[in-house]
């Protein structure tokens, strides 16, 4: 089994970013024919996710996860948010508990086979990284198993 830890820089406080490119080229240079990729991110306010890399749809799913839970500390729904209720919160703590409902919603983890070298992903699919928390630096890491 082969690991690459792949940093991810965000510039947004919600932004996706496909990471397909870089998970194939792992892929490539680990020289597995035929096996599996395990694509975990290491954060509680982010997720992965395989869904098609289209513009309009992108749009759609930040809308989505802005309904699905509302970013606003303003509106005080998250108790996650009330520092006061947290012990040893440390200075600058951001307001973020709706970025972690999200994640939660979506998971922190997805896996695709591989045949021939290449991901097995469908014709519109790609592996996304979902940032509900940023902008700030994050970490993906790669877990690639199979046979050479």
């Amino acid at each position: 089994m082969q690991s690459v830890r792949l940093p991810v820089k965000t510039e947004h406080r919600v932004q996706i970013v496909d990471l397909t490119p870089m998970i194939q080229q792992a892929v490539l240079e680990s020289g597995v024919d035929d096996g599996i990729v395990h694509v975990f991110v290491q954060h509680t306010s982010a997720a992965i996710a395989i869904q098609e890399n289209e513009k309009n749809l992108l749009d759609d799913i930040q809308e989505f996860l802005h309904r699905f839970a509302d970013d606003d500390p303003a509106r005080g729904v998250w108790k996650h948010n009330d520092m006061w209720r947290r012990p040893d919160v440390p200075p600058g703590e951001p307001q973020n508990a709706a970025a972690h409902l999200k994640a939660l919603f979506l998971g922190n983890s997805r896996s695709a086979p591989i045949s021939e070298g290449r991901l097995q992903l469908g014709l519109w699919q790609s592996f996304l990284f979902v940032e509900m928390d940023g902008p700030r630096p994050r970490e993906v890491l790669i877990m690639i198993e199979g046979a050479r």
